[in-house]
């Protein structure tokens, strides 16, 4: 007995690519991306460096572990912030 596949057709894939692609061609929508893509990734890069960097320093584990907390928590509040001005306009 053979299993019958429930499966999406290729027009909804098709769709969705096209969808997609609309996206692509308003050249704001493509310069926030840019803009989140390098922002973010500025963002990655000093919560993997700053306790190694720390160390370097001579700043001990506890305290290079706080300072990653206080940047959590900057990043936490101006999400939530940046979200209520985003909701302001």
């Amino acid at each position: 007995m053979t299993k019958k596949h429930t499966s999406v057709g290729y027009g909804v894939y098709l769709t969705f690519i096209f969808i997609i692609i609309g996206y692509f061609r308003n050249w704001l929508f493509v310069l926030n991306s840019c803009a989140m893509c390098v922002g973010s990734n500025g963002v990655m890069m000093a919560s993997i460096l700053l306790p190694p960097r720390a160390g370097d320093l001579g700043v001990d584990k506890h305290t290079a572990a706080m300072l990653l907390s206080i940047l959590g928590g900057c990043d936490f509040v101006g999400r939530i912030l940046g979200g209520c001005f985003s909701d302001l306009g």
